[in-house]
């Protein structure tokens, strides 16, 4: 009877386990765009929480403040699956604008940076400019796109790459090692200017889920003593 109970102890930790260490990987598409509307957001887009509110329709893109009557801040934040990033900008410090860029006849674009009053033409982000994205929990971020600005995939060239406020190191287009944070800042380096296109990553086990699994290691060296003492 309690050989029967120890496997049941463990059949149940095991499944215990298994639902805890599970990470839950998204994906943010911030390239799918095609047309942005103030009043009807397209179902098809990967449009901003705050599309048809306090987003505004800019030339088909979304965009964070009234860049056009020149006011600039606010942020663009989008959640998938229970995770949300929230996307700020800044110019020499100063505060800018984030722009969705939509995907038009050259290709699909995605995260740029406005700073210009009603100047559609600097729409990625360039020289001096900074874009962040914070997320609502940690999260392990392992995969990033970028688009050159002519909306080509970007695999060549370096970008000033920042990671919970610490000092910006730079890092390949093309080459990212996953990094464990909240908040990710993406600048300018080099003439190499860009859109940040699509993002990928997974959620990170809180404290809880912590406690729980030295839990069921502590469950399984007790049931591993009580074995040998029976011996």
């Amino acid at each position: 009877m309690r050989k029967r109970k120890h496997v049941l102890t463990i059949a149940a930790a095991v499944v215990l386990l298994s639902a805890c260490s599970s990470a839950n990987a998204v994906t943010f598409d911030f390239a799918n765009l095609k047309d942005a509307n103030q009043a009807t957001p397209n179902s098809g887009d990967f449009d901003p929480n705050e599309a048809g509110g306090t987003a505004w329709a800019l030339n088909n893109d979304w965009v964070s403040s009234n860049t056009k009557n020149g006011v600039f801040g606010g942020s663009l934040s989008w959640t998938v699956d229970g995770i949300t990033v929230k996307a700020t900008a800044s110019y020499k410090d100063k505060t800018a604008s984030v722009i969705q860029d939509h995907w038009d006849s050259s290709g699909k674009a995605g995260l740029g940076v406005y700073h210009k009053k009603n100047d559609t033409s600097d729409d990625n982000v360039s020289k001096d400019e900074t874009l962040t994205l914070s997320f609502d929990q940690e999260i392990s971020l392992t995969g990033l796109t970028f688009r050159d600005k002519i909306h080509k995939v970007l695999n060549k060239g370096s970008f000033h790459f920042g990671v919970d406020g610490d000092a910006a190191i730079l890092r390949s287009f093309n080459a990212l090692d996953s990094v464990m944070g909240t908040t990710f800042s993406f600048a300018y380096y080099d003439k190499e200017e860009f859109y940040l296109s699509t993002m990928s990553a997974t959620t990170v086990p809180d404290g809880g889920t912590t406690a729980v699994l030295m839990g069921l290691s502590a469950l399984g060296l007790g049931l591993m003593g009580r074995k040998r003492a029976a011996n």
